[in-house]
């Protein structure tokens, strides 16, 4: 089994340089330091052959990227600390615009701090817009200035204020986007009686995730399934396999049809809000389809490394953001997995269940260690969610494409999605309500994460030698 090690290695490095600055930020006054011994290897690299000194150079220009971030960070949380007036600043409404009551909510970022800014409307003014900039003059959530996770921004007081002075370039392209977004929310809903299933459906294909029931969600968290309501992976590697076999079907060139993809699979993304998990996942899928365009060919773990060196040299804080590192670690496993599955010639029917089974094990050090919950129900769960949230994800689209054009043949494949979302419902239900399906725990620490992984690892590793040595001496 040949792995590409040479991404690989460089996306290792990048990423313990930077996991190390972000452990020890109280030294991110030697950044400079960190710079210099990556430029010198640069040097030395150039010399006597790039190959071998590839790996200090990423480390330790990680290093230096991830103190400058992390300083500039903890300089503006010790500033909001130290400050008892009012944070003032422009910012950008980047996402999960949310509206509860008379309480309006959306995402943003200021010195690499993400922001959640709360603030009250009247019910009959206009929600924030994705891509609007917005003067903010509010009060910043009171933590430690160790702390580097999101602060809440509250827009409350007599000097309180989020007024709307501008909007990027890409706004009027935003708009149009939002507007096809609620077309094919309502051609969702076409041919399909129960508002229920409609509500999952749309929360599976279009992230609106805001209106599913609070019962729902705690039953799909507790069987370790929520995660399929989350645009990641799963959902934009089913939408550009998608978008290409219409294009194939269409007479486009196998070789091109991965350009031609690109910028749909990226309208869609807009659409949805640019959430990141599907950012990430639509970075990696463009990386993968864009390969023969340069008569090379498509390596899916070429293009995860190549996805997790270019979100972590453009941000290097990423690499303390849960979401990310939980993204990026299964999707990881799951290609290991399949690369493993190919070297062992091990049949479709026996290697299909196993993929939930290295999904649930590579999340799960992450989740045990941030949210201190271990879900073994989600192992059983996955097995049948996981299929069928495909399955949903393919006739969701589908339907909502085709009820524009053809409602009534786009509302069967609506109510066949809709079945299926109300089938993942029950068995999340069901798995959930099993003794010991979740449970707390204490928070692992990252000596036992990493004895976790190096535990699979050496399974996989194990199992590998064998067969081949079985293979041999046949």
């Amino acid at each position: 089994m040949r792995l590409p090690s040479a991404y690989l290695k460089i996306a290792l490095a990048l990423a313990t340089g930077e996991w190390l600055a972000t452990s020890f930020c109280e030294l991110s006054a030697f950044w400079p330091v960190a710079l210099f011994a990556a430029l010198m290897f640069a040097l030395f690299g150039y010399g006597y052959g790039w190959r071998h000194w590839s790996v200090p150079v990423v480390f330790f220009l990680g290093l230096a990227l991830a103190f400058v971030a992390d300083r500039e960070r903890l300089q503006f949380l010790e500033r909001t600390e130290n400050d008892h007036g009012p944070l003032v600043a422009d910012l950008k409404v980047d996402g999960r615009i949310t509206r509860r009551g008379d309480w309006v909510s959306f995402e943003s970022e200021v010195h690499g701090v993400p922001l959640r800014v709360v603030m009250q409307q009247n019910a009959d003014e206009p929600l924030p817009q994705l891509d609007e900039i917005r003067h903010t003059v509010g009060w910043l959530e009171r933590r430690s200035a160790s702390d580097r996770r999101s602060r809440a921004l509250w827009i409350k007081g007599r000097v309180a204020k989020c007024e709307r002075i501008g909007e990027t370039a890409f706004a009027p392209a935003v708009r149009f986007l939002s507007r096809i977004r609620q077309r094919l929310s309502q051609s969702l809903a076409i041919g399909v009686e129960d508002e229920h299933s409609v509500t999952l459906l749309r929360a599976m294909v279009l992230g609106e995730r805001s209106s599913m029931d609070y019962e729902d969600r705690l039953a799909f968290q507790d069987a370790g399934t929520m995660h399929v309501f989350a645009i990641s992976g799963l959902h934009i590697g089913v939408i550009a396999i998608l978008i290409v076999v219409a294009l194939l079907l269409a007479g486009t060139p196998l070789r091109w049809s991965g350009l031609v993809m690109m910028p749909i699979l990226w309208a869609y993304v807009l659409m949805i809000g640019m959430p990141p998990s599907a950012v990430r996942a639509a970075l990696m899928a463009s990386l993968y389809f864009a390969a023969p365009i340069f008569w090379r060919q498509s390596d899916a773990l070429v293009a995860w490394s190549q996805t997790f060196i270019l979100v972590h040299f453009l941000d290097p804080l990423q690499i303390a953001n849960v979401g990310s590192l939980l993204s990026f670690m299964v999707m990881f496993w799951l290609l290991y997995y399949g690369r493993w599955v190919r070297a062992i010639a091990l049949p479709p029917a026996v290697a299909s269940p196993g993929f939930a089974v290295v999904a649930w094990l590579a999340g799960t050090p992450i989740a045990a260690r941030v949210f201190e919950r271990v879900t073994p129900g989600g192992l059983l769960a996955n097995f049948a969610v996981v299929p069928l949230a495909s399955l949903a994800v393919i006739c969701g689209v589908i339907g909502a494409v085709i009820s524009l054009l053809w409602p009534w043949f786009g509302g069967h494949f609506n109510n066949i999605a809709a079945l299926v979302v109300n089938a993942m419902c029950l068995i999340s239900r069901a798995v959930a309500s099993l003794p010991f399906s979740n449970f707390a725990t204490d928070p692992w620490d990252v000596p036992m994460c990493i004895g976790w992984y190096l535990a699979m690892t050496l399974f996989f590793w194990l199992v590998l030698k064998i067969v081949r040595r079985r293979k041999e001496t046949i």
